[in-house]
């Protein structure tokens, strides 16, 4: 099963030259009403790819480190670990088909034995 991909984000090393633009999903002084259970969802993905090493904060010069590049799932969606950071500390902007996803499912991961992450790859 091909896996959507979320926050891949052109700036970041590990994103995509096509991907968005961080930038550009950057809500000045707008929270988004379910912050708090996005980055609760976002966190609690299963770890799809394991990567070495640290990233920073791309949007600071000298940002701090924030954690390790891995990429996540939920068995739909696949993600960096750091888009977490993106969206609790610059009011990221996602996609409003994975806002309604992770609603639809009561913002809960599904168990880990229905993620069958030997049959998952990421999409084109």
């Amino acid at each position: 099963m091909k896996l959507k991909r979320l926050g891949f984000f052109r700036e970041l090393r590990h994103g995509l030259p096509t991907g968005p633009c961080l930038r550009e999903t950057i809500q000045e002084g707008k929270q988004q009403a379910d912050t708090a259970r996005i980055a609760a969802y976002l966190q609690s993905g299963k770890i799809f790819i394991a990567c070495p090493g640290l990233v920073r904060d791309v949007l600071k010069e000298g940002g701090p480190f924030i954690g390790s590049p891995h990429i996540r799932t939920d068995g739909v969606w696949a993600w960096p670990s750091d888009l977490v950071y993106y969206v609790t500390h610059y009011s990221v902007a996602l996609p409003r088909e994975f806002l309604e996803h992770m609603e639809r499912h009561g913002w809960r991961l599904p168990p880990a034995e229905h993620i069958p992450l030997a049959s998952l790859e990421l999409e084109d």
